[in-house]
């Protein structure tokens, strides 16, 4: 398993023949809602499409801020396709924005003859239905995989009530709202969001078990920490508790939770492979790490890994608590 930051831009690159994302069989369909619902019931009556748009508008946008938009967990070891694990709603949310800003900077140039600007004109030449694969079974309503496309290939949808469609309309019509005509700013709007909003990705190596990580994520209805990726990184279950070492490395993920927010401990993780010495967390020797045979090597491998991340906890613990701290990222 490895991890990096990426910006909102990668997921959807200009330019080459990028992987096409695709979701996992044992995933939900899209869910996210552009409503609210009855305050006695906000658990379950969120609104995360409207507040995704007014994270992206109102406090990155406007405010010129940068916007942490949580963990992608992707199994990328497939040829040319990288599978969501977890992360299907804000990706799809991503490529319905931008598909809303497609159509609106259309609707500019074929109703108002307005030039689209040279930086957005890329937006036409994307085959998104390609770029994101979706559901493809129907249950009670059609298929996300055909709606989407149809949003896509703008055809009229099967389903007008669709999660899907009410989440493009949603966009296009704050786009309208905020934009108008001035397609310059709608380019700014795009560039600025696509350089300013950041996600952790981590990719599964080969040999993890996709299914198994959702579920033991998601099953009870845990998101995806950071915690819990180091946890899994560290490769040590309940049992490890009655081992040394395994007790050291629950401490020092107690350690970390402590010491860290949420949001500092998703940097961190992602800053972690640039410090370390040797690739201790890439493919290669994670795969190796799982192999030993031998339980005193293994535990050796593992101590030497909490050594390392106690040193990174360190740095990184004394950068962000710094009188006028620079960026962790120039630091490491």
């Amino acid at each position: 398993m490895e991890s990096k930051t990426i910006r909102l831009r990668e997921i959807c690159p200009e330019q080459g023949n990028p992987p096409s994302f695709s979701v996992g069989d044992y995933q939900r369909t899209f869910e996210w809602s552009t409503e609210t619902g009855p305050a006695s019931r906000p658990a379950e009556w969120r609104a995360e499409v409207r507040d995704l748009w007014e994270d992206f508008y109102s406090f990155v946008y406007r405010q010129g801020k940068g916007h942490f938009c949580g963990v992608l967990l992707l199994d990328a070891t497939a040829a040319h396709t990288v599978r969501i694990v977890d992360g299907q709603q804000r990706i799809t949310c991503v490529f319905l924005l931008l598909l809303a800003i497609r159509d609106h900077l259309f609707d500019c140039r074929k109703l108002r003859s307005i030039e689209i600007p040279f930086d957005c004109q890329w937006l036409e030449q994307i085959e998104f239905a390609n770029r994101l694969v979706l559901h493809d079974d129907p249950t009670d309503r059609p298929a996300d995989r055909d709606i989407f496309e149809s949003i896509a290939s703008r055809a009229k949808p099967a389903d007008d009530s669709h999660p899907l469609v009410r989440a493009y309309r949603f966009f296009k019509q704050e786009v309208a709202d905020k934009f108008e005509d001035n397609v310059t700013t709608v380019a700014a709007f795009l560039n600025h969001i696509g350089q300013h909003v950041t996600f952790l990705e981590v990719r599964l190596s080969v040999g993890d078990d996709a299914m198994r990580m959702f579920e033991r994520l998601n099953a009870r209805g845990r998101q995806v920490t950071s915690s819990l990726l180091l946890q899994n990184l560290l490769g040590f279950q309940d049992q490890t508790r009655e081992d040394p070492i395994g007790r050291e490395a629950v401490q020092l993920l107690t350690d970390l939770q402590e010491s860290f927010s949420e949001t500092d401990l998703q940097t961190f993780l992602g800053l972690l492979p640039r410090r370390l010495a040797i690739e201790t967390i890439h493919n290669a020797d994670y795969a190796r790490f799982k192999k030993y045979r031998d339980e005193a090597e293994k535990r050796e491998q593992l101590r030497t890994w909490l050594a390392q991340i106690r040193r990174c906890r360190e740095i990184y613990k004394s950068v962000i608590n710094a009188p006028n701290a620079q960026s962790p990222f120039a630091t490491f």
